[in-house]
């Protein structure tokens, strides 16, 4: 399972929450150089996302890494008799 969430789960984010067009999406992904590119700094960079929509992705990100990792942490729970 990977640490970070899908681009298609941020695509979706973007389209859904934050109104960024597949068309200007798809040009953003065309211009990457590799897959390790990161698209929030390449959608501010094109001037696609204003710096708060830029923190708004990054909250996002933060918050489904963190749900990634904790969902992966194995749990024992001892019951006490």
């Amino acid at each position: 399972m990977s640490a970070y969430p899908s681009d298609a789960h941020l695509i979706q984010f973007l389209q859904d929450e934050l109104s960024v067009s597949a068309l200007e999406i798809a040009i953003v992904l065309r211009q990457r150089q590799t897959d390790h590119d990161p698209l929030p700094m390449l959608l501010w960079q094109y001037g696609l996302v204003t710096l708060d929509q830029l923190n708004q992705i990054f909250d996002w990100l933060e918050s489904r890494t963190h749900s990634v990792f904790l969902a992966s942490i194995p749990i024992t729970v001892t019951l006490l008799s």
